[in-house]
């Protein structure tokens, strides 16, 4: 993740931080769409935790979002809220404004190499992905809310401590 260069290593950041810089990558793909990305994330919120994974997370929820939220409308929102929930957890969410997952869809969108989108570029992997590496590696969950025409919403629930112990090579593995 270029917004990461030690996107394996754990270290202590600020999470407004970075993703306001993850938002900043973002920002080309944005520039001449009638899409937009909102970041509100509370300040002073300290991470020891995966900052580089964290990184890649958002960046595949946006991707995903401006793939497939969107079909058939004239322009969106995709908004990131990140908020202090306690001592020990943080919220993370982005949602968008589009047309959301059809509920037969909804309880596949995890799995490995599913995709709506095949042989368009869609490879079926990117929430998959952002789900191992959210439980796997930042040791938080991920739920998805979602209903036809009214936008979608995935609500990560992360540790300001990531688990002990853990590399991102090792949770790729």
């Amino acid at each position: 993740v270029a917004v990461d260069q030690t996107s394996d290593r754990r270290r202590v950041f600020d999470l407004a931080t970075v993703l306001e810089e993850v938002r900043m990558t973002l920002m080309p793909r944005f520039k001449h769409s009638p899409f937009s990305l909102e970041l509100d994330a509370e300040v002073g919120i300290s991470l020891d935790s995966f900052p580089g994974a964290l990184g890649q997370v958002v960046t595949n929820l946006v991707e995903n979002a401006l793939v497939h939220a969107f079909d058939g409308c004239d322009g969106g929102e995709i908004s990131l809220r990140a908020r202090r929930l306690d001592e020990a957890q943080v919220e993370i969410v982005c949602a968008d404004n589009g047309v959301g997952i059809p509920a037969e869809l909804r309880p596949r969108i995890f799995d490995p190499f599913f995709t709506t989108k095949m042989g368009k570029g869609g490879s079926g992997l990117g929430l998959s992905i952002v789900l191992n590496l959210v439980r796997d590696l930042l040791g938080g969950d991920m739920v998805v809310h979602s209903e036809a025409g009214k936008g979608t919403r995935f609500v990560m629930t992360l540790p300001c401590s990531a688990p002990s112990g853990k590399t991102s090579s090792q949770a790729a593995a």
